[in-house]
């Protein structure tokens, strides 16, 4: 099962929605959001799709 197909647009509007979210690297959202390195790239690409 991959991570990035269970990690929507949603959910990541969700995490930086939240008051606690302080904007920084793409790598940090990634490693917050628990994304494995390997699926990285693919993360990437969705957030930047939003």
């Amino acid at each position: 099962v991959s991570t990035v197909l269970e990690i929507t647009r949603e959910k990541i509007l969700a995490h930086v929605a939240k008051a606690s979210y302080r904007p920084g690297k793409m790598k940090e959202l990634a490693r917050s959001m628990g994304v494995p390195q390997v699926e990285y790239r693919s993360f990437r690409r969705l957030v930047k799709e939003l």
